[in-house]
């Protein structure tokens, strides 16, 4: 039962979404859906718990921040100018493209990809890139650094929980990044030809580090800030960055009417909530039901690892929940602690179902902020998410 109300949750979404209902209002009635068939004496209960969660609060002040950063900054016109000058430096915006969410991926907060959406959406109107494309590349390369970056929380409990050494693992996983990168470009940028030149500094009116100085800002100060001062830190180096960005250009007082009466900010805002409340529903009624019930059908050991971590992070949009779950069963099932190389498929199993995940924030976001259908993205995130977890198992088997 618990298994069904999930994916009747997961296909009301995608339902939703070809009918172009904001991903937030899909979220918010996919988690009613689950407590109306499991436990509906709670959904009051659970509304009222996520709002009171510490995490909603963190997110909603943190996304809020972030989008009205990257708001102002598109309609400042310093993001295109930011975008054209970052192509014409580098020499080929497809550079560019696999590059900069990557680097602001570095930016430890969940649905950081708003920062660099913007920054896409500019690179890829110089290829051609559809929208739908523009929402695949800026989450999907986004996410490539985190498989190997040992900074990564996710990659720091796998390494604890699981007893493997952190380097080893990082070290481990870093053919799986390259060949998602390499599929990345394979499926979004391979043959495309620059459609419109990028204008070059002086064309634009503003040089490069005019128009990056307030992203640098912000993460610089947003990395340090939360060493220092914790979560909130990520929240007050943005709103530096916005400091930065607000006196270098100098919006106008419509410009900043107009991004608080923005859909586009507003379902980003909803997005926040509704995603912790989906997330909190299926921990609270399906996690380990779903698990038990796979882990109990008999299947090769070898299929449960790679994809019962795969499903968990893909109903939970959570691979740490995945990963957490997933290793302690596939040690009681095999007896024993698990090696390294089973670790390295667990963990990239659980991170590509979370990465395509109807419920991951960053591409929740992402798609409310080019407004484009999850169904038509997926045809570019399945094939990539199913090649890499193939390449995966085969360099497991192979090594």
């Amino acid at each position: 039962m618990e298994i069904l109300a999930v994916l009747l949750a997961v296909v009301l979404v995608i339902v939703l979404a070809k009918l172009r209902v904001d991903i937030g209002v899909s979220l918010l009635f996919a988690g009613i859906l689950v407590l109306v068939i499991l436990s509906p004496t709670n959904i009051i209960q659970m509304l009222y718990a996520t709002l009171t969660d510490d995490k909603t609060q963190f997110l909603l002040a943190a996304s809020t921040s972030i989008a009205v950063f990257a708001e102002i900054y598109r309609l400042t016109g310093f993001i295109e100018g930011l975008g054209r000058n970052l192509s014409s430096r580098l020499g080929d915006p497809r550079y560019a493209i696999i590059i900069v969410p990557a680097v602001i991926g570095l930016l430890p907060v969940a649905g950081g990809a708003l920062m660099s959406a913007p920054i896409v959406g500019v690179l890829g109107s110089l290829v051609g890139l559809s929208p739908a494309l523009s929402v695949y590349t800026n989450v999907w390369f986004r996410h490539t650094i985190f498989l190997s970056y040992p900074l990564s929380q996710t990659l720091i409990i796998t390494s604890t929980i699981s007893g493997v050494d952190l380097a080893s693992l990082a070290l481990r996983n870093l053919p799986i990044a390259l060949f998602m990168v390499f599929i990345g470009y394979f499926i979004a940028l391979r043959g495309r030809r620059v459609v419109k030149k990028p204008r070059v500094d002086g064309e634009e009116g503003r040089g490069l580090m005019a128009t990056l100085s307030p992203l640098i800002v912000a993460l610089v100060s947003g990395v340090f800030l939360k060493i220092v001062i914790g979560n909130y830190g990520i929240v007050v180096g943005v709103l530096l960055g916005l400091l930065t960005l607000w006196v270098l250009a100098k919006p106008k007082h419509s410009i900043v009417v107009d991004v608080f009466r923005n859909r586009r900010v507003l379902g980003i805002i909803l997005a926040a909530y509704s995603i912790i409340f989906f997330q909190k529903t299926i921990l609270y009624t399906s996690s380990k039901a779903i698990a038990n019930a796979i882990a109990g059908t008999g299947i090769p050991l070898i299929i449960i690892e790679a994809f019962l971590p795969f499903l968990l992070g893909y109903f939970l949009a959570s691979p740490l929940t995945s990963i957490v779950l997933s290793i302690p069963l596939i040690a009681n099932i095999t007896g024993a602690s698990l090696p390294l190389d089973i670790v390295s498929l667990v963990f990239a199993s659980a991170f590509l179902g979370y990465l395509i995940s109807p419920a991951h924030l960053c591409l929740v976001y992402t798609l409310e902020y080019f407004k484009e259908n999850i169904g038509r993205v997926y045809k570019y995130f399945i094939p990539s998410a199913l090649l890499s977890l193939a390449f995966t198992i085969a360099y497991l088997v192979l090594t």
